[in-house]
């Protein structure tokens, strides 16, 4: 098993304290930071990017 460090993290749907306190949190250069406002925008991001997480709708 490799151990990687995650590049990138879509968030779908997230609320305003989401999105600003993970944004302010997950400021390292390792992270790349996606927000969505749908499940569907998720779509056209994971035939083109890979992705190593997707959050839907955190509270």
């Amino acid at each position: 098993m490799s151990s990687r460090l995650i590049k990138k993290i879509i968030i779908a749907e997230p609320s305003e304290i989401i999105r600003e306190g993970l944004s302010n949190i997950l400021t390292n250069r390792e992270y790349e930071i996606m927000f969505v406002n749908s499940l569907d925008e998720i779509s056209n991001y994971k035939n083109y990017y890979p992705i190593d997480v997707i959050l839907v709708n955190p509270v």
